[in-house]
């Protein structure tokens, strides 16, 4: 009977430490959690704009708004250039959302951009654009615009 107990005790142990250890893999697993920050700011149309909007060490620095944007002298969907710099020691992945607000605070466009494969490498500068595809009849009419950056 001892040695019984003695050996369903010892493979208890056994379950235990396997079950911690699954545990901590588990949790290692998961992804780090992401670093958000929101600013809000008056919009200025076809000229660079200053930024200062920082997650973490990942910093949102310029934004260019094109109104109508262009490709090869073709016009096409406004769009946002937003400049971003990784500041970090590590890669990153980069995620910015932008609404742009007429003067009475209606929305009167929305984007979004980032990266969708890859990360941004540590000191290194990109340049996301942002299109407003869609719901652009008042484009014309934005005159704030509020910007999220997400760096995880």
């Amino acid at each position: 009977m001892t040695r019984l107990l003695h050996s369903r005790l010892r493979r208890a142990g056994t379950v235990s430490r396997a079950a911690t250890l699954l545990l901590l893999l588990v949790c290692l697993t998961f992804p780090a959690h992401a670093a958000t920050v929101s600013k809000k700011y008056q919009l200025e149309k076809n000229r660079p704009m200053g930024l200062d909007l920082a997650a973490g060490n990942v910093r949102a620095e310029q934004v260019i708004f094109e109104f109508p944007g262009s490709v090869l002298r073709l016009e096409t969907a406004g769009k946002a250039r937003v400049g971003v710099v990784n500041g970090s020691s590590g890669k990153v992945r980069v995620g910015l959302a932008l609404a742009l607000f007429d003067e009475s605070g209606n929305l009167v466009a929305a984007g979004t951009g980032g990266n969708k494969g890859g990360h941004v490498a540590p000191g290194e500068t990109t340049e996301f654009s942002i299109f407003f595809y869609y719901v652009t009849d008042q484009l014309s009419t934005a005159a704030s615009f509020q910007i999220t950056l997400e760096a995880k």
